[in-house]
Formats: structure tokens, sequence, C-alpha cells
């Protein structure tokens, strides 16, 4: 039954007189008489039969002419001949009344389209006569690259047919070998078997005037193959068995244009499938030059040796759905880079038109949806025309502008789905459509474009799309501002996300939200000047990693890293502070420096908590320091009196003890004087130190 490709990039091709066949079918069935307003009853039944060993279609039409036109007065009324209109190039004529063989003729007509076969129907047909009469003619192969419609070879059939009776007294019956696949445009017919055939009837027609259909069929099995490997892929063309140029006109084309487009586009190959190119004139019928269907990666063209139609339907391959959303931005990129692909060549290729604002068909490019193949008026065809070419001027526009290797750049980052604002190290993304929006911020951002918003303007969006521009631009600025701000830091991904979905309001919350962070970075990093401690080195990462929950969390992180910042930075100052001399006693053998540094280490770490604490730690220590000094010195000075006390008493006992302890007392009191004289040396030490700074312990020793 009638159908149309899926998936289908079609490529507008030139107006052949099989594009025009729905308005001409019409024209053509329209010239025949309304026999029964004349007087004559004509009842007739066609019969086209497909043979394509011989070439041809086989014609049959079993007409039955009743004369019903009396004499009125002196006037008699009759025929002598008829005449049944013909495809242009019709052979084999040949026509019987009642069984006995008639002479035929063909009368040319205004339109170069068809003719008449004019049956002489001697003896004249008289009032109340009937004749019954059987007019056979072959609709033959008309070859490639000619204007005829008719094609008929073990591949591929097409041809006219329609009515040629009264109405409800005519029908059409056409017979396909059922190795045919077969599809038409026009009216409905009934499908049923015929032996080895295929029958489609159209039963009674009742407006015969207003009755036509184009058959094609197509024996793939008859194609002749030709194929050869680009990279890892195989690619098989497929011509009819009377066309080898065609053949190998495709092959070369497409042999020379494939690693070339793929250097163009900057992608490999995306399918996994082998690429089939079809010689048919299907796409011909509905006014295109050929299509692509991308869900079984063939190509259908016509028989023209045209290497831009070539390579625009290779280029789908991939400019489809799978890379761009729109139909417009597909189209666009493949006539530009089959144009690119040429660039070199032989071959003279036109550049593309500005589209006038009166142009027929204009439209916003945005509305320009799939091709409606069925569709044949001239509505249809001026907003299918004038597609093509805005399309085609927009994407050659721009990559005018910014440059082929440009252009491959916003190809690739649209095919990772890259997110349209770039991030630090490496582009995150995002899958969703790559449509209109997203392209025009990849074009901005990834392409360097100074020309896509302006021609985007005037060319691809609806009047109601300009609220979105107006506040693309005030979110886009902020945006700059944002990463003029940040420095270093890339803005977060969520807002990057967002703006890329076009989702202004939540992208200006998290701007706004992302100023109040960097305003805290900026403070803690002035807090810190003086004490050489780093940001923590999680912080940055946190930042530009935030959705919209961790984002806000990270607002009241930051807090906290600023109270943490000013705790480090008063322990710091108290470090650096000048100490007395009981500061220092308090501080000897104490290691705060130690406690410091790894508040600091915490903090750097992320551990924004224990490093206030150590912070806190240190400074408590240092303003205790004086007042453990004292009672340190206090001690010491004790101890000193002490030991001389002991020691004037040990010589005192020398004295009165008899000579055979002397030895002993001797040496004891020798151990009493060295200790006092090491606490003397340590505390003149002490004092010495009191104007150096100390080292630390989180807590002061004991005295003991």
């Amino acid at each position: 039954m009638k159908s149309q490709p899926v998936g289908v990039f079609a490529r507008l091709g030139r107006v052949t007189s099989a594009a025009l066949v729905a308005a001409t079918t019409l024209v053509l069935v329209g010239a025949t008489p309304a026999h029964a307003d004349n007087g004559i009853r004509v009842e007739a039944h066609s019969t086209y039969t497909v043979d394509p060993a011989a070439g041809v279609v086989h014609v049959v039409v079993d007409l039955t002419l009743t004369n019903q036109k009396p004499s009125s007065g002196n006037f008699f009324y009759f025929w002598s001949e008829w005449g049944i209109p013909m495809l242009a190039g019709a052979t084999n004529l040949s026509a019987t009344r009642d069984g006995r063989p008639q002479s035929v003729r063909i009368e040319s007509t205004d339109n170069a389209d068809y003719t008449f076969g004019v049956i002489d129907l001697s003896p004249n047909l008289n009032y109340g006569n009937v004749a019954r009469i059987q007019f056979r003619y072959d609709l033959s192969n008309q070859g490639p690259r000619t204007d005829a419609t008719t094609r008929v070879n073990s591949a591929y059939t097409t041809f006219w047919a329609w009515p040629v009776g009264d109405d409800g007294l005519t029908s059409v019956r056409i017979r396909v070998p059922k190795a045919f696949e077969v599809d038409w445009l026009g009216n409905d017919l009934d499908e049923k078997n015929d032996g080895d055939h295929r029958l489609y009837e159209s039963g009674a027609i009742s407006d015969p005037n207003s009755w036509g259909v184009v058959f094609t069929g197509r024996n793939d099995r008859g194609l002749q193959g030709e194929r050869f490997r680009s990279g890892k892929h195989v690619v098989i063309v497929r011509a009819w068995p009377d066309d080898p140029q065609w053949a190998r006109f495709v092959t070369s084309t497409a042999r020379r244009g494939l690693p070339k487009l793929e250097r163009l586009v900057g992608l490999s190959w995306p399918s996994n499938d082998n690429l089939t190119i079809t010689e048919t004139i299907n796409p011909y019928l509905y006014g295109y030059a050929g299509w692509y269907a991308s869900d079984d990666n063939t190509i259908e063209i016509g028989d023209e040796l045209d290497p831009e139609v070539v390579l625009h339907e290779i280029s789908h391959i991939w400019f489809n759905d799978e890379l761009f959303g729109d139909r417009w931005i597909n189209e666009g990129f493949a006539q530009t880079y089959a144009a690119l692909a040429l660039d070199g060549s032989d071959e003279e290729v036109d550049d593309p038109k500005r589209p006038g604002k009166a142009a027929k068909g204009r439209q916003a490019l945005v509305d320009w949806g799939n091709p409606s193949i069925r569709d044949d008026d001239d509505e249809t065809r001026a907003r299918e025309l004038y597609g093509y070419d805005a399309a085609w001027y927009v994407i050659d526009t721009l990559t005018d502008e910014i440059g082929p290797n440009a252009m491959r750049k916003v190809i690739v980052a649209a095919d990772s789905n890259q997110l349209s604002f770039l991030g630090d190290p490496e582009a995150e993304t995002l899958k969703r459509d790559i449509d209109w929006e997203r392209l025009l911020d990849l074009l901005v951002y990834v392409g360097g474009s100074e020309k896509a918003e302006q021609l985007f303007t005037d060319y691809v969006i609806d009047r109601g799309d300009n609220d979105d521009l107006r506040d693309r631009k005030k979110t886009h600025r902020d945006y700059q501002r944002l990463v003029q701000r940040g420095g270093t830091w890339s803005v977060p991904e969520v807002v990057r996300e967002e703006l890329t979905l076009w989702d202004f309001d939540d992208a200006a919350d998290g701007m706004a939200l992302s100023r109040e962070i960097l305003d805290l970075r900026d403070d803690i990093i002035a807090t810190l000047a003086e004490t050489g401690v780093e940001l923590p080195k999680s912080f940055e990462e946190q930042y530009e990693t935030a959705d919209d929950d961790e984002l806000a969390s990270l607002r009241g992180k930051a807090e906290e890293y600023l109270a943490a910042a000013g705790d480090l930075a008063a322990a710091h100052a108290a470090a650096k502070s000048d100490k007395g001399m009981f500061a220092t006693i308090g501080l000897w053998k104490n290691d705060y420096n130690d406690v410091l540094d790894k508040a600091d280490e915490r903090f750097e770490a992320g551990d924004g908590d224990k490093a206030s604490a150590g912070a806190d730690d240190v400074v408590a220590t240092l303003d205790e320091a004086d007042s453990v000094g004292q009672r340190r010195a206090g001690l010491a000075a004790a101890t000193l009196i002490g030991l001389l006390l002991v020691v004037f008493g040990l010589r005192f006992l020398v004295r009165r003890r008899r000579r055979r302890k002397a030895v002993r007392v001797a040496a004891e009191l020798a151990a009493a004087e060295a200790r006092a004289a090491q606490l003397a040396e340590e505390v003149a030490a002490t004092v010495d130190r009191s104007k150096t700074r100390g080292e630390s312990l989180l807590e002061p020793p004991h005295p003991s």
C-alpha cells in the first residue's frame, strides 16, 4: 500500500514532468470529452500489465461505444473515429471492433506529455448502434535522463494510469509481477492476487475527470550493484540494469566525497550500518531530487548525474535527527557541506541567495516541519522551496563567517551534547536534542559567531520567540560578568545547564547565589592574606560542580570557612606577637606552632570546625603563657634557694664528721653543687630567651 520513507531527509530537485504528475493528471483527464453530453455512451475498462522482461507496460482498453444521439430534422449524427489519450512514446498500437482489426493513428496534442490514439470506427457508428472495441498499445521504457515518465526494466517501473470512460462506467486495473514492491500517488486502489501477479483495481470510477495515479514498482533483485569500502564501511551502489553510467558516476562521486565530508564534519561515520544508494525516480514524483532514510541508512536518488545531490544525501549520514532536532538545521548543513565537499573540483556550485522578505512560502524556519511528500499543492511546494533556500542561506552564511574549522567545533560539540557554556577543565554534557536554541548558543560560545543572533531573528524564529531572545541577552550579560567575577573559577555547572536549557529564571537565581559565594571567597582570601594559608582545596570544585541544592549548602559552608579563616588569622597574629620574659618561660618546650600548622592543614582540607578549634587552642595557650611563665620562674627560684641551703648544710656537716666519712660526704657535696649550678644556668638561659619566640605544645608542662 502507499507509504513514504521513515526518517526522510529530502533534497528538493528539478521540476520534471514526473514531478508535476498530480497537476498534469487532472489537466490530462479533464481534456477528454464529456461523452454522455455529446450523445454517446462510453464504457471503458483499462488494464495496465507490467512486463519487465520486455521493458514495456501493456495497456488494453476495452471500450463499448453506444450512439445515443438521434437524428434531428435533416441532421444525422454518427461517429467515424474515436480518440483515446495515451502517454507520449506509446508504441505497438492496435485496435479491433467486434473482433475485426481497425486502423489506428497517433495524433499529437499541445501537451508534450501525452498524445491520442485515434481509432477508425469504419463503418460509422450510427444512432442506436454499439461498437465493442479493444484498443491495445505499449508504454515503452523511455530510458534514464529523459523527460518522459515511463520507466520499465527488471528492477523498476513507473507510469501514469487513468480512466477514459463515462462517470460510473469506467475502471482501471494494474497487474504487476509479485516480485515488485509497489507504491502509487493519487487515488485509492484495491489489491488482490492474480496468479503470479498482484492486481490493483479502482472499481467503478464515479468522477473520471478527477481520477489518476502514478504507479511505481521496484524489484531490488533486478538492480545491478557496485560496492567499495570507505574506511570501515561498505558503500553499495545499486543501479538500473540499463544505466551503468549512473552507477559509475555515483560510485566515483561517493568514493571521493565521503572522506572529504568526514574531514569537514569532524566526526567519524556515525552509523554501524553500510550505506546503500539506489537509483529510482520515486523522489521526482514528489518534487525531490533524492532522499535519505535514517532508519536503514539508505539513499534513493533520481537518474540525473548531479554530484551536489549525491553529496547532499550522503551528508545526511551525519546531519539527521540523531544530531539536530530541527529539519532546517539538517538540510542547511547538508547543502552547505555538499558544496564544501565539491570545492576545488570542476563542478560549479551556486551560492545561496538571500531570501526576500516577500518571498513565496516565507515562514519561520522553526515552523518548517517534516516533508509531507503526499501533499502536492502550490502552497506546500512554495514552503518547501523557501525552507531549503533559507536554511541553506543561514548555515552557509554562518560557515563563511566563522570558517569550516570553527564550524567543525560546533558540530562536534553538538554531537557530544556539550553544554553551550564551557567549564573547567573539560566541557560537561547534557543529553537533550540540539534544537535552534542550543545551536545558537554553540555558534556564539563555541564557534565565536557574531552574526548568528541576527540571522536567527531574521529567518529562524517566530515573533513570539523575540521575548526569549531578550531574556537570553540580559541573562547572558549577567553570565559574562559572573565569568569575570569568578576569575579562574568556572561558573557552577548547574547555572550553565540552566542557561543551556534557556531556563533563564533559575539561571538568574543560581547566578545571584554564586555571586554571594564569590564574595565570601574573596573575604576569606583577604582574611588569610597575612597567614600564608590557602583556600580549601575542595572549595573551587564544590563551587564549579554544584547542583541547585549543593550550591545553596555551599553558601553556608563558605560562611563557615570565613569564620574559621578569622580564627586562623587571630592565631597567626598572636603567634607572631612580641612576648615578654615570663611568656617566653611559659612557652618553654611548648609546640604551639605545630598545633597552628595542623589547624592550617585542616582548613585547607575543608574542615573549618577543626581548624577553628585548633586556632582557638593556640590563642588560649598564648594568652596563658605569661601566667604560666611566672609560676615557672617562682618555682625555679625556690628550687635554687633550697639547693643552696643544702650545699651550705653539707659543708657544715663535713667539718664535723670524722675523716673516714669525708670522701663519701665530699662526693655528695660535689653532686649538689653541680645540680645547683645547672639550675642556675637554665634560669639564666630562660631569661636571655625572653626576647625571642618560644616553642610550643598544646598544654604547658606541669611544674615538678
